[in-house]
């Protein structure tokens, strides 16, 4: 097929959307035709025939809606080729034929059809020379260090019987019924909710029966005492939401938190040589988390900078693209939890201002993806394969070792090009904090 004598007309119908007519000449749609009936007809097997020696419309006849479908296929893929050929906008959509606005093959006749592709924007770019960011100081103090180590030995307390009155998040050994405990309509998963002869209870959070971390407080070994217990609407067990019931508690024991000392033998248990020893292990990791704060800090300034101080409309299919990526993404870390949408956001009002919430970061994301494209193209930033390759290669591993990659084959150039954006993003903002006007909080600001 001579591609010179086909004709595009491109034309933008909406910001970031082109649409292009494409045009066969009648004589190209006659060729096409033409060396598509004689090839059936070299090949054809129909009965009382040789194969090559049947008449030309009985081949036809047979045949045509076949041939039809051929034709259509060469004339689509040739003109979608050479369109895009000449295309001088970027597109970032796979192109596709727009409803009712492809012809009909016909010998004679000019063929057209009429595509339709998202392209990237042109993005003007602020001054981002200079940026004005507010710093954070970077101090791990004793206090800190201490705090860290009060709340580890926290972690590895025990439990032990005590005698005196007792008080917030000591565990109780007691006994417990209500007046429902004769309730048929009570689920057998609730009914240990309802008397238990024997149990341990937490006098804090999270609270196995609503009210008691509060209403058992002061209560001695021997006690017994009563509660009028409300379930909440949004309690686990749903047969007892919205309930009111009196508890009658017995209390057995008094068990208070025993925090071991901090010692020697205490640092060896937690992986450490001696105490001197884990309080540096700890003032490192401390100093570590606050400087991934403090890098986090920057990137939002300047992230919040480049949104602001640029403006410029989005593909559109692109965009809901990736309004669908995150939002699988919250789907599937509630799915992890046992959780599902409906369940997390039962009130019509919750759900659209969670979905207002995953448009608007979609939106911002997709904004700086192609803020950071532009000034990495402008900065002449580049990204080694062999850095691609050693993040590819270590997905690869990440995903073996938690065996999700078994019966999920996965895009290779859709994966390279992800990785490709997010190393090229983390060079920018790097590059543009570098060059920023970093204003130093002093202590105490």
């Amino acid at each position: 097929m001579d591609t010179e004598k086909i004709t595009t007309n491109p034309k933008e119908i909406a910001p970031c959307q082109y649409a292009m007519d494409i045009t066969i000449p009648a004589t190209e749609v006659n060729h096409l035709i033409s060396g598509m009936e004689s090839n059936f007809a070299r090949h054809a097997k129909i009965p009382g025939f040789r194969p090559g020696r049947t008449p030309s419309n009985l081949v036809t006849g047979r045949f045509a809606k076949k041939i039809n479908e051929e034709v259509r296929g060469e004339l689509v893929n040739t003109g979608l080729r050479t369109a895009l050929e000449r295309c001088e906008a970027n597109p970032v959509t796979m192109p596709t034929i727009a409803k009712d606005a492809i012809g009909t093959i016909e010998k004679n006749k000019d063929f057209t059809f009429t595509i339709e592709f998202d392209i990237a924007p042109t993005v003007e770019l602020p001054k981002y020379d200079g940026i004005k960011l507010t710093d954070l100081e970077v101090k791990v103090e004793e206090k800190d260090t201490d705090g860290f180590i009060d709340k580890l030995l926290g972690e590895r307390s025990t439990f032990s019987q005590i005698d005196r009155a007792a008080e917030e998040n000591d565990m109780l050994k007691l006994s417990y019924k209500t007046t429902e405990q004769d309730d048929d309509n009570i689920p057998v998963s609730a009914r240990q909710l309802l008397e238990s002869s024997e149990t341990w209870l937490l006098l804090g959070d999270p609270e196995l029966i609503p009210g008691t971390k509060t209403g058992l407080l002061g209560v001695v070994s021997g006690d017994e005492r009563s509660l009028d217990v409300t379930f909440p609407d949004d309690f686990y067990e749903p047969a007892l939401t919205g309930k009111t019931l009196q508890y009658h508690f017995k209390i057995h024991e008094i068990h208070a938190r025993v925090k071991p000392e901090l010692t020697d033998e205490f640092a060896k248990s937690v992986g450490s040589e001696n105490v001197e020893h884990l309080k540096t292990v700890i003032k490192d990791k401390l100093l570590y988390d606050k400087e991934v704060e403090r890098r986090k800090y920057l990137e939002r300034q300047v992230s919040d900078y480049l949104v602001d101080k640029t403006k410029f409309p989005l593909p559109p299919k692109v965009l809901e693209l990736e309004k669908q990526h995150a939002l699988s993404a919250s789907l599937e870390q509630w799915k992890r939890t046992g959780l599902s949408f409906e369940s997390v956001f039962k009130d019509e009002e919750e759900r659209g201002r969670f979905l207002k919430t995953i448009e608007d970061t979609a939106t911002r994301r997709l904004k700086l993806q192609y803020i950071m494209t532009e000034i990495g193209r402008k900065e002449s930033i580049k990204i080694p394969d062999a850095e691609i390759n050693a993040q590819v290669e270590r997905f690869h591993q990440e995903r073996a070792a938690s065996g999700n990659g078994k019966n999920n084959p996965i895009d290779e150039d859709a994966l390279r090009s992800t990785i490709t954006l997010n190393l090229l993003m983390a060079n920018v903002i790097t590059k543009l904090i570098e060059i920023a006007d970093v204003e130093e909080r002093s202590s105490g600001t």
